[in-house]
């Protein structure tokens, strides 16, 4: 039976380190709109970083890139290739809605949260 990942370990890795780089410049940029006392406006912009760092977290634990099980594809290791039966293309679809509704949810409630916490000071 054929894996159904389309990114290789390195590409785990990867997403990985942007998670954790990307969660402390998320960190840092509520750190610094609370210090000079923010408008709760401007601490909902903060979703935009939240969402990226919660797609990057969440295609390292599914093993699927959003962008590759679009278009059909995957990498395991020598370069983008088509995959190999509608039903994995299918599975890779689905994993891929999947990523952005739960980046979605997580992003807002990681929002929800600071902005809460900071008009709560």
């Amino acid at each position: 039976m054929a894996t159904m990942e389309n990114i290789t370990a390195s590409g785990v890795d990867s997403r990985l380190r942007g998670t954790v780089l990307g969660f402390g410049v998320l960190v840092a940029a509520l750190v610094g709109l609370a210090s000079v006392q923010a408008p709760l406006w401007a601490m909902s912009l903060l979703f935009v970083p939240a969402f990226f760092v919660s797609m990057m977290a969440y295609q390292s634990l599914f093993k699927t890139c959003m962008f590759m099980a679009a278009k059909g594809e995957r990498d395991l290791g020598d370069g983008a290739e088509a995959c190999a039966c509608k039903y994995m293309s299918a599975e890779l679809r689905s994993r891929a809605r999947k990523i952005l509704l739960f980046s979605v949810g997580t992003a807002g409630a990681l929002t929800s949260l600071a902005v809460l916490a900071v008009a709560g000071r």
